[in-house]
């Protein structure tokens, strides 16, 4: 049986305690056995997000769920990518994103077989994939962006409404739909504040649609994003969410969309560090 290795939950919303304040970078010392989290992953079939680079260079994202564990191999549900067709080679490297507990953790690991049928119980098989066991889980939360913060005298709103799994151009009329205000924004994504009646239908790892416009700008922003944290603030009454921003209709999309971005995440630092100094 392998060692069980283990991991410290807390930075930056990874801790399972509830008083904890997630919003600072004090690491609470919950200590959290790892190979038992993983079973506990395989036993939920939580959903798990693989992250890949293909042979041409990009980075592609597919969606998956845990199904089972053995002393040696994590067996993972059959990928599915939007928008990209899956290419996972035996011995491909991948970076593992796995949800449990409205937690985010992330592991590293290798392809060993990238179709194998699975054996859920004595009457049902699963096409899947087969990958080696991951030998630690550590923070998923740490940010590739600088962020900046976007509270002030003139909140600044969005609309965001709930993409459909799997056909996220297909948006049906009785979607979800609600109004958030802006926290902070980077790259990557960004901090929302929402009603506790509206953020209470949404849950982790849900594809969401969000649309704004930053000031003195006449272009839309459109994001499809998907919901990375959420915690309750202001006494219960409003739900904080962590968005991060995904690669649709095309890479060459979400990399426009940051190109503007980015000219007005430096005018804001500038403007912040006048105000500072």
């Amino acid at each position: 049986m392998a060692h069980p290795t283990t991991i410290w939950a807390g930075l930056v919303g990874l801790c399972h305690h509830r008083e904890c304040d997630m919003s600072t970078n004090d690491a609470c010392l919950k200590q959290i056995d790892a190979a038992t989290l993983i079973e506990e992953a395989c036993a939920r079939n939580s959903p798990i997000e693989i992250h890949f680079i293909a042979p041409d260079g990009e980075t592609h994202v597919a969606k998956s769920r845990c199904l089972d564990l053995d002393e040696n191999y994590l067996y993972l549900e059959d990928p599915q990518s939007i928008g990209h067709p899956l290419e996972l080679r035996p011995r491909q490297k991948i970076q593992g994103h796995l949800f449990l507990h409205e937690v985010r953790y992330t592991f590293r690991t290798a392809v060993i077989d990238p179709k194998q049928l699975v054996q859920l119980n004595k009457k049902m098989q699963v096409v899947g994939i087969v990958v080696r066991r991951p030998l630690e889980l550590i923070d998923g939360q740490r940010r590739a962006y600088y962020r900046v913060s976007l509270l002030g005298s003139s909140p600044i709103e969005a609309s965001m409404h709930a993409a459909p799994a799997g056909r996220v151009d297909v948006v049906s009329i009785d979607a979800i739909r609600f109004d958030a205000s802006f926290v902070n924004v980077s790259l990557g994504g960004a901090a929302l504040t929402v009603d506790i009646e509206a953020g209470r239908q949404c849950r982790l790892d849900d594809s969401m649609f969000i649309q704004f416009y930053l000031p003195d700008e006449e272009e839309e922003y459109v994001f499809l994003s998907e919901v990375r944290q959420m915690r309750k603030i202001a006494g219960g009454t409003m739900i904080r969410f962590g968005i991060q921003f995904t690669a649709w209709p095309s890479v060459i999309h979400l990399r426009r969309a940051r190109q503007r971005l980015q000219k007005r995440i430096t005018q804001f630092q500038r403007e912040q560090l006048q105000k500072s100094a």
